[in-house]
């Protein structure tokens, strides 16, 4: 047991000192000596565990209660799958910098192999895949959404390698298609919290992405001219032809005279045009005013009923005032 708390210990310590190591062979030594002493914690924490009659059931399913060990156990074996993920991704970023010549490879040691790099992705994505099956962590959400984001950026770093594998043997329509895939990988992760150095390392990956897509398109039809399949550009008229470009902007030809010395570009001097002499300002409000229909108040106005009102009312104040005499 005292071997498993020294391993805690030193569990705790390691991430400071990998942020201090720059060297990816560096953090794969240091990486390899700890989980030689989790495997060694793992190996004593389930020779303890043999004495437990409901180990095996609870390994074996994936409801029911969990012991203290157990739960134990199934801490370090989640520590031995995060450190080795950690392994991996420094052998990841030391073979893709030997393969891109970023950095020389030492003498006596054979190359690195795309291959080799898509392998180490398919292990980083077993060991996520992992995680979630052990005994205690099965309903936990928190921990499968969290694995989910980085399950689907570690895709979209293996889709990037496997584009660029297939670009060597310049098969480029693979390519372009795998490209893209790791385009749509890259923009699920963006609804997930991730870790800062993983965000940085797939927006470093976007933009390489990019290029490498647009490359990966002009490689397609280069290749489909050479092969005889020549894509047929829009026909386009003489009448368009003869237009100035300021006239078609939204059509794209290819016009021989805007590399010569008379480009047709906009005719100079400019066509006259008819100014007025002095600007006059207008109510431009007024012509754009609904004004109310009043056709249903002439109407009544209008009405014999109407009139004969107005013409009683009239002759009664004419009566008692004696206008009318």
């Amino acid at each position: 047991m005292k071997r498993c708390v020294c391993f805690l210990l030193n569990e705790g310590l390691i991430h400071e000192e990998l942020t201090k190591t720059s060297k990816p062979e560096e953090r794969v030594e240091m990486l390899d000596k700890l989980l030689m002493d989790c495997k060694d914690s793992i190996q004593i924490i389930r020779e303890d565990l043999k004495n437990d009659p409901s180990f095996k059931p609870r390994q074996a399913s994936s409801e029911g209660p969990v012991t203290p060990l157990h739960f134990l156990h199934t801490y370090l074996s989640y520590l031995r799958l995060n450190l080795t993920i950690l392994r991996n991704l420094a052998l990841y970023h030391s073979y893709c910098d030997i393969i891109n010549g970023k950095k020389k490879l030492e003498d006596g040691k054979k190359a690195p192999k795309i291959q080799d790099v898509v392998r180490l992705c398919d292990l980083i994505l077993q060991n996520l895949n992992e995680i979630p099956t052990l005994a205690g962590l099965e309903k936990v959400l928190e921990i499968k959404e969290n694995l989910e984001g980085q399950k689907i950026a570690y895709k979209a770093h293996r889709s990037f390698c496997v584009a660029e594998h297939y670009a060597r043997l310049e098969k480029w329509p693979e390519a372009l298609a795998l490209y893209g895939r790791t385009d749509s990988l890259i923009n699920k992760t963006e609804k997930y919290e991730l870790e800062k150095s993983l965000k940085e390392s797939l927006n470093e990956l976007k933009n390489e992405v990019e290029s490498k897509k647009y490359t990966a398109h002009a490689q397609v039809l280069l290749s489909k001219q050479q092969q005889g399949k020549i894509i047929e550009s829009p026909k386009i008229s003489e009448e368009d032809k003869n237009k100035m470009l300021i006239d078609r902007l939204d059509l794209y030809m290819e016009d021989e005279s805007l590399l010569s010395k008379n480009p047709k570009v906009a005719p100079v001097p400019p066509e006259m045009e008819s100014v007025p002499c002095k600007p006059l300002f207008f109510d431009l409000a007024l012509n754009h005013v609904d004004f109310p229909s009043l056709e249903d108040k002439e109407q009544r106005a209008n009405s014999p009923a109407k009139q004969q009102q107005v013409g009683g009312i009239r002759g009664l104040v004419k009566g008692l005032w004696g206008w009318g005499s």
